[in-house]
């Protein structure tokens, strides 16, 4: 017997089933299933909890970069690295034409704009554009506002150093292009590894 939902957020100690299967982040006494931690449970063929520390949750007005997983005539379902899956409507999104299979396939990548959250976190994306060759990282999510900065002054020194072109989702997926590819991904990652470090700025400023 269930007592959650699938994707229902829980927390330590949170009763989740009954005389059930269970997996990762889970503990049973007396047959009854715990979750271990706080996050997301899943509930297909057996009880499991997944971590959200550092797991991307949609927030309207966000810039992610995703990959077509899906097209079925007006909607598209894009991967935006997080456990909730981006929806896009061609009425939503803004496309001339609707019926998005004509201007997307499959596998294709594309910076979106998230558009609403509802209370279930179904998440519609919209504003796509394709993104073309270059080289993608990604970062734990909660380092990105580190990896822009303010005013986006870190991102700014970053391209600074390395002549790329960047772009930064807030879902920690990051594309680039041009420049010193290599530089600039060391730099980000020297960002993320040490985001909680005072005098960042200066450190960054310093690499040559």
């Amino acid at each position: 017997m269930l007592y959650v939902n699938n994707k229902d957020i829980v927390i330590p100690g949170q009763l989740l089933a009954e005389n059930e299967r269970y997996g990762e982040n889970c503990m049973s006494e007396n047959s009854k299933i715990y979750s271990k931690i706080y996050g997301m449970a899943i509930t297909g063929n057996i009880v499991e909890v997944i971590s959200l520390k550092g797991v991307y949750v949609p927030r309207r007005d966000d810039v992610v970069i995703g990959v077509i997983t899906g097209v079925r005539g007006p909607v598209c379902f894009v991967d935006i690295n997080s456990p909730y899956e981006g929806v896009m409507i061609s009425e939503k999104s803004n496309n001339f034409s609707s019926r998005l299979e004509e201007n997307y396939n499959v596998r294709d990548i594309v910076s979106v704009i998230v558009s609403d959250v509802d209370e279930v976190k179904k998440t519609y994306v919209g504003r796509a554009f394709k993104i073309f060759g270059g080289n993608f990282i990604k970062i734990n999510p909660k380092r990105v506002p580190r990896v822009i900065g303010k005013n986006k002054s870190m991102l700014n020194l970053i391209k600074q150093k390395s002549n790329c072109r960047i772009i930064v989702g807030q879902n920690g997926v990051i594309w680039l292009s041009d420049g010193n590819v290599k530089k600039a991904i060391e730099i980000i990652n020297f960002v993320a590894d040490n985001a909680y470090k005072a005098g960042l700025t200066d450190k960054v400023s310093a690499i040559q």
